[in-house]
């Protein structure tokens, strides 16, 4: 449960660093708002990732784990449209591409 915390941290903080780097990432929200966004890209990623990988595996293989890449634009894109649909107190993130420098940013922490 601790670690699980730790990761929900870890990606909020690498959202809102990517939304303070990168014009055409937005978001609009207080920090309790970043934590929610970073709980639901943290369950996103525990939940859906694996199966994913799992599934695309011979894909991932001859790639040579570039295709990881793309699931992981995918699951950006799965928690962007979610929190924009919700739109939890103007909670929202908007990416224009998930195959944005976006997702490279996220991609130092693997959670």
């Amino acid at each position: 449960m601790i670690k699980f915390l730790i990761r929900v941290v870890v990606n909020s903080f690498s959202i809102w660093v990517a939304s303070l780097i990168l014009d055409k990432v937005t978001f609009n929200g207080t920090v309790l708002q970043v934590l929610l966004v970073g709980l639901i890209f943290g369950i996103v990623n525990a939940l859906i990732k694996p199966f994913l990988k799992l599934i695309s595996a011979p894909i991932i293989i001859v790639s040579m784990g570039l295709f990881t890449l793309v699931i992981n634009a995918f699951l950006l894109w799965l928690v962007s449209r979610s929190t924009s649909i919700r739109n939890a107190h103007r909670c929202q993130l908007k990416t224009p591409n998930p195959l944005s420098v976006f997702q490279f940013l996220l991609s130092p922490f693997p959670f």
